[in-house]
């Protein structure tokens, strides 16, 4: 087991605790209170606005909070 992985919680069974799970861990921005983070996080717009783009991935990232850099094999990592 990856001593990084994050500790098994029956949240990360609950998909609507999975964002906030991540933030209690610090694996996302924790630089402003989770609300707003979530609330900047939203793609909806832009994922409708890049539907046809071929780069949509990176189209509906612009702009968004990151993700806290972890090692390249630990979850949660870009």
């Amino acid at each position: 087991m990856n001593p990084e992985s994050p500790p098994l919680s029956w949240k990360i069974l609950l998909s609507g605790y999975v964002p906030n799970y991540l933030y209690e861990l610090g694996r996302l921005d924790t630089t402003l209170p989770f609300a707003q983070l979530e609330r900047l996080s939203h793609v909806n717009e832009r994922a409708h606005a890049a539907a046809s783009d071929p780069a949509f991935s990176q189209r509906i990232r612009e702009g968004l909070p990151g993700l806290v850099a972890t090692r390249p094999d630990s979850f949660g990592s870009p």
